[in-house]
């Protein structure tokens, strides 16, 4: 059920408001405070309300009222935007394996490029550091020969 607010006039300038059926106030209020008191009840509400004015003469004028729209939030201070770290100048590393197949392809893992073995079967894979992860553990590196299926795990220094 609605809330329910009747403005009942009690001479030509003055009118008595009832919230609900109890009277709001012991003074009535001025014809022009009527727009100033219903806001203040229906956002208190925070519902439609129905409001009567009760005239003199026994006419009754009547409406549903809506609250106004809840305030917007405060946007939140905006955050400064972080620098992305400034990325590291490139350094090289290097892993030797012997074993593979004379021109084999070889496959690196932290699959960061591929290498030729030699006509030896010796592969020299430089690394840039910068793809590698960071942190304090080695960071091993795998080679596959594809043909071969010659495996080799090193740690990086």
């Amino acid at each position: 059920m609605l809330p329910l607010v009747v403005f009942e006039a009690d001479d030509g300038d003055r009118l008595v408001v009832i919230v609900d059926g109890d009277k709001l106030a012991a003074a009535p209020v001025r014809r022009s405070e009527i727009g100033r008191v219903l806001t203040e009840l229906v956002t208190k509400f925070a519902v439609p309300t129905r409001v009567e004015l009760h005239e003199l003469d026994g006419s009754v004028l009547a409406d549903i009222v809506q609250p106004p729209p809840p305030p917007e939030p405060e946007p939140e201070p905006e955050q400064p935007i972080e620098e992305p770290a400034a990325r590291r100048a490139p350094e090289s590393a290097e892993v030797d394996v012997d074993g593979f197949l004379p021109g084999e392809d070889i496959a690196v893992a932290v699959v960061a490029r591929h290498g030729s073995a030699g006509p030896d079967g010796h592969v020299q894979v430089r690394l840039d550091r910068s793809e590698l992860p960071d942190g304090p553990d080695p960071v091993e590196i795998i080679m596959v020969g594809r043909v071969s299926g010659t495996t080799a795990c090193r740690l990086l220094t």
